[in-house]
């Protein structure tokens, strides 16, 4: 274990720093991934290829409500799906690189 993190992890159990202070000074070097937020680092290749999957999916549902004009709440209903499902799989592409960096909402 290297220096730096006992050190951290001795002034988290004296309560000289908050947890959100210990785990804001981690990095993939100097903390194991089950101390990110995930707890475990997320795939690359795997999220890529479902935000490309529900952006295609979405534009395809938008296309096919444009040009039958039926079903028209349904398609409105998928794409809004396909969007975010997009936005939640390109957060996970965000956290591959850190997954430490928490994205706190105020």
């Amino acid at each position: 274990m290297d220096f730096k993190l006992y050190a951290r992890q001795e002034e988290l159990y004296r309560g000289n720093l908050t947890y959100e202070q210990y785990l804001d000074q981690c990095t993939l070097d100097n903390c194991t991934i089950e101390e990110s937020e995930w707890g475990y680092r997320p795939s690359l290749p795997g999220n890529a290829l479902f935000a490309a999957l529900f952006g295609i999916s979405a534009v395809l549902f938008f296309g096919h409500a444009m040009i039958s004009r039926r079903f028209i709440g349904f398609a409105i209903a998928m794409v809004i799906g396909c969007i975010l499902e997009v936005v939640g799989y390109v957060g996970r592409l965000m956290a591959y690189n850190n997954p430490f960096d928490p994205v706190r909402l105020p």
